[in-house]
Formats: structure tokens, sequence, C-alpha cells
């Protein structure tokens, strides 16, 4: 958090975006976030915001079904809307 300039509610939303493509349930899934695209993710959004960030560091490794997936986790968790 201190190197990437984001708050402790911003980390801990991400982090429920990426545990729950990681979670059970969602076996069709075949995007998973490492360690390395988390600080990605929060590097990026310090510096453009929510909505670039989370393009140019996640949406942009998603096939489009990931991709579909993942915007409804954007939004529930974390209030993102992406085209």
């Amino acid at each position: 958090i201190a190197k990437t300039g984001i708050s402790n509610t911003i980390a801990e939303q991400m982090i429920k975006v990426a545990n729950d493509t990681r979670d059970d349930e969602n076996k069709e899934i075949t995007f998973q976030f490492t360690l390395r695209r988390l600080i990605a993710w929060a590097s990026y959004y310090s510096k453009v915001g929510p909505e670039v960030s989370s393009e140019l560091a996640v949406l942009n490794f998603c096939n489009e079904v990931d991709r579909y997936f993942i915007k409804s986790l954007l939004r529930t968790h974390m209030n993102i809307e992406i085209e």
C-alpha cells in the first residue's frame, strides 16, 4: 500500500475482486490474479484512476468471457463502470 499510494479500502476491494476470481464456484474463468497483477493494478490505480488502471492491468489480459465476469466484479465491489 505504501509503495502504490492507494488506501486500505481500495486495496481490500481489489483483493475481494481477485479472491472472487479464484472462488471454487467460478471454475469457468481462466484468468487468475497473481500478486504481480494486483501490484500492477494498484500502481496504475494511483496514477491513472480506477477505470484506466482496471483496463491496463487487468482487463487487457482477459479473454472475452473472463472480461465480462471481471467487469461485473468491478461494478459490484468497486463501483467501477467500464464499457
